[in-house]
């Protein structure tokens, strides 16, 4: 009778379930206090799943935690193991219950860890062996945990996950009724996360892709509601995103009809109509969306700080400044601080949360730039961006060490890249204004924050592995993680189509495996966290330690139309805008393309082209500075240009090398490290490589064999040639030497930089240094002259530079490296690259001996074809200039004192 009882009201809750919580709630928990708390465990966990189930759909937060805790205190009886019918699989059902309520809840650390430990559970499970129940669950955990990396920024790995689920879909549920529903969920998820990056295109299709299969799934059951109105606001979102602000709002209009009178997709819609009314120019109908969408979010998060409510006091502090209301902007962000935060309240102008107590440092990164915008704008407010810059350059430092993948990381620096802009900008113009020192150290600052950023990180990264404090044994685990990633993600680069599944299997759980390696060290090594994340760059003090009084950095920031300048000598530092424009930037471009290759013409464009473009950007820095070695920070496309052929005449040629020797870095905290790094114990020993190849793919270099036998007469060491010199005798032997000599081809990969490759004699081992492998070896040489095609080009990215070949030696640890900007002649280089080590053997600086070594190159040759710079001006030096030589001065002084006594002695006998 009692069993029937709950029966019958299941079966009077079960309509409601996904269109009346209430009733639902009203028949469930009847039926609930019909059973027996100590015998009817199985019944009550049914109805308690299904309360669970109910109150998710409706984000109803409070009911679903107390009916999660309710189910909690039913698995800590003693007995409930053996009374359960199916223990193993409820527990498991609890804990994805639990995930789920702390990513509704926005705690995505709490709800990962239980997330994770379903992960490792269900991945241990052989791929053949799953159930349709676990393999169900396997995917939900999946989808779980990319949302979750999705709305964290990592859109790299949150991509592979959604692929991965993608994958399982396409071999469980190809050809089932279900497989439409779980791709088309899928799908809307995967849409989102193009949708962050700017992949509208990709994000419609799937969207649009996934929009009828719930529509014919709502004909049956309500639950599909959420899905559609969740691809209705998210068509709505990217089409007002690509201005199509008429269509937006139609297709948003197209949503009333799937909206309940209390759906919580009701809030979603007046923020987006809010969006849609501001883009439109209505200011007044947006702020009556926005203050509607704030109440109703201000109740569901029960009037406590949250993302959501920050989000909206954003929104409207961007419509307050689109109406140039500023100080209501103001007061509108640092509520936006407020709730963002979970321990700050103070509403004054001239007070910021520590990046610490955010909910979100993404979001707190994107409030307080934004606050930075509004407080240059409201002068009476201006003083006060000098702490706001601080604390934005902070808050990205803290922010940079929850991103696991070097793509994300990327993307992070993309997307914050124009703050830095803002930063320099207000400091150039205060300095300016005020002349106070602490502008110049913010500029500064600035420009080292948005320079080498995964480079630096990867020192320090080594670092912490020598200093850390790690075991040698845990560490090992952490290199065959990197170790298989690399073979995996290389077997893919070139793996057939019907390969790929397998591979990305594989792939997926040594990555997985590799992050939470990752996350253990770092929980249980405090010293190695400290200095791996350690965020400290190089101050303006410190890079003049270690100038000497002819030495000047010039360190260059594009900035949307302005070129700055931060010149800092050994006694002077100044802060200069230099204008840059478009056609600047094309003259640049076009100075590279004709620089690069061999011209038989007429260089009278050239030489115009060198001038205005040394007139531009290197005398205003020059005009005040009495330095003659210069080390030049590039920024974007001033990576392209090789500073000491820059004309300084309009009529004639005059090198800017003929007067500075000139030297690269990536940054002044690269350059300041590399100086500190010590003295290689095997610095004068010479290890040559010139490769043959078997022109089925690659030519032979005639004159490389004469190259690396020139370079080996000025230093001991050994050369090798021919079918020795093979990848597998480099990798073998290159840490017992402290200068490396490669001349051989190169290849440059700019839509897959990290795909760019020296190559070697060919071999069953392989005959390709990928800069990929480079990312796991250590080389340890002092110098390493890569004398090939392009090893110092390559594609241009935000805050990162060049990613080159010569980048990928500086990942493993070369202090300094001598490089080629183009495809180089093979014949030319050889001669130049005598001249170079002949400067080198007698101790000479590395950027003195290459400027000498260039003006004996033009002194020397007879033909002024091959005077043309595409012959000789493509080398540069980046990194450690430091002599790998001992200077033979006072030895040669000695020499000279003891003929000139000589001479005396052999005079004074001769006068007797």
């Amino acid at each position: 009778m009692r069993e029937a009882k709950i029966v019958e009201l299941f079966y009077k809750a079960h309509p409601h379930f996904y269109s009346n919580k209430d009733s639902a709630y009203f028949f469930m928990d009847r039926a609930l206090k019909l059973t027996d708390p100590a015998k009817d465990l199985d019944t009550r966990l049914s109805l308690f799943n299904w309360l669970i189930t109910t109150s998710s759909y409706h984000y109803d937060l409070p009911r679903y935690n107390e009916y999660l805790n309710q189910v909690e205190a039913m698995f800590k009886l003693d007995s409930v193991a053996y009374k359960l019918t199916n223990y193993q699989a409820e527990k498991e059902a609890f804990i994805l219950n639990r995930a789920s309520y702390y990513f509704q809840l926005a705690d995505y650390q709490k709800a990962k860890s239980y997330f994770q430990q379903l992960l490792t559970s269900y991945e241990s499970i052989n791929i053949n062996d799953h159930t349709e129940e676990s393999i169900e669950k396997y995917i939900s955990v999946i989808s779980y945990l990319a949302t979750i990396y999705r709305n964290k920024g990592k859109y790299d790995i949150a991509e592979k996950y959604y692929l991965k689920i993608a994958e399982l879909i396409n071999v469980f549920y190809k050809g089932k009724p279900e497989g439409p529903l779980q791709e088309a969920a899928n799908d809307q998820l995967l849409a989102e996360l193009y949708n962050r990056t700017g992949k509208y295109a990709l994000a419609n299709n799937l969207l649009h892709k996934s929009f009828p299969v719930y529509i014919q799934a709502i004909k049956t059951n309500a639950a599909y509601k959420n899905s559609v109105n969740t691809i209705i606001q998210k068509l709505a979102a990217n089409q007002l995103k690509q201005d199509s602000i008429t269509q937006a709002l139609n297709t948003l209009n197209e949503s009333q009809q799937y909206l309940a009178d209390d759906d919580p997709f009701h809030r979603r819609a007046q923020l987006l109509y809010g969006d849609i009314y501001l883009k439109k120019g209505n200011y007044r109908q947006s702020k009556v969306f926005y203050d509607k969408a704030l109440e109703a979010y201000k109740i569901y998060r029960n009037n406590r700080p949250h993302e959501d409510v920050a989000n909206i006091y954003l929104k409207l502090a961007v419509l307050e400044k689109t109406k140039r209301n500023y100080p209501e902007a103001l007061v509108n962000i640092q509520q936006a601080l407020i709730n963002a935060t979970s321990d700050f309240s103070n509403s004054s102008f001239d007070s910021n949360p520590a990046p610490e107590a955010a909910f979100s440092k993404r979001q707190l990164l994107t409030i307080l730039s934004e606050k930075l915008q509004l407080l240059e704008l409201d002068k009476r407010n201006e003083g006060q961006t000098y702490e706001v810059s601080n604390q934005i350059i902070n808050t990205l430092d803290k922010l940079k060490t929850e991103f696991e993948s070097k793509l994300d990381k990327t993307f992070l620096i993309d997307q914050t890249y124009p703050v830095f802009h803002k930063i320099i900008q207000i400091a150039h113009k205060n300095y300016n204004k005020t002349k106070e020192p602490k502008y110049l150290q913010l500029a500064f600052l600035a420009m080292e924050k948005s320079k080498s950023i995964l480079l630096l990180e990867t020192i320090k990264a080594a670092e912490a592995t020598k200093f850390g404090g790690v075991p040698d044994s845990i560490l090992n685990i952490g290199q065959q993680y990197r170790a298989n990633i690399n073979y995996y993600e290389k077997k893919l680069f070139d793996a057939e189509v019907d390969q790929k599944q397998v591979l990305n299997d594989s792939l997926f759980k040594w990555n997985n495996g590799y992050i939470y390696h990752l996350a253990s060290i770092e929980k249980e090594y405090p010293k190695y966290y400290r200095l791996k994340y350690d965020a400290k760059t190089a101050t303006i003090e410190e890079a003049q330690t270690f100038l000497n009084r002819n030495e000047t950095v010039i360190n260059y920031h594009i900035a949307d139309s302005v070129l700055y300048a931060m010149v800092v000598s050994k006694k002077e530092i100044d802060l200069k805008a230099i204008a840059f424009n478009k056609d600047l930037q094309n003259k640049i471009e076009g100075f590279y393309r004709k620089i690069a290759s061999p011209s038989l013409g007429d260089n009278s464009e050239l030489q115009t082209l060198s001038n205005e473009i040394y007139a531009a950007i290197l005398k205003p820095v020059l005009d005040d500075n009495f330095a003659n070695e210069l080390i030049i920070i590039p920024d974007g496309v001033l990576s392209y240009i090789p500073f000491g052929v820059l004309n300084k005449n309009q009529d004639n040629w005059n090198y800017v090398i003929n007067e500075y020797s000139i030297r690269y870095a990536s940054s002044a905290t690269l350059m300041t490290n590399q100086f500190q790094n010590g003295e290689n114990k095997v610095k004068n020993k010479l290890l040559a490589f010139a490769p043959t190849f078997d022109e089925k793919s690659l030519y032979d270099l005639p004159y490389s064999k004469n190259e690396i036998d020139l370079v080996a007469s000025h230093f001991d060491g050994i050369s090798i040639s021919g079918t020795e010199a093979t990848l597998q005798n480099f990798n073998s032997t290159n840490n017992e030497y402290g200068l490396l000599h490669l001349a051989t081809h190169a290849s440059a990969n700019d839509e897959f930089p990290d795909y760019s490759y020296l190559a070697f004699s060919p071999d069953e081992d392989g005959d390709k240094l990928y800069v990929k492998d480079l990312y796991n070896q250590t080389i340890s040489a002092n110098m390493v002259t890569l004398s090939a095609c392009q090893t110092g080009i390559g594609k241009l990215q935000k805050g990162e530079g060049l990613l080159s070949i010569e980048r990928g030696f500086m990942y493993a640890g070369a202090k300094s490296l001598t490089t080629t900007m183009w495809k180089n002649n093979d014949k030319t280089t050889s001669q130049l690259m005598d001249f170079y080590y002949n400067h080198l053997k007698k101790g000479e600086a590395k950027d003195i001996a290459l400027q000498k070594a260039k003006l004996d190159y033009l002194n020397t040759t007879s033909d002024d074809l091959l005077k043309h710079p595409y012959y000789w001006a493509g080398f540069k030096i980046i990194g450690d200039a430091s002599p790998v030589s001992k200077n033979n001065y006072w030895f040669w002084l000695f020499v000279a004192l003891g003929s000139l006594s000589g001479i005396l002695i052999y005079g004074k006998s001769k006068m007797v």
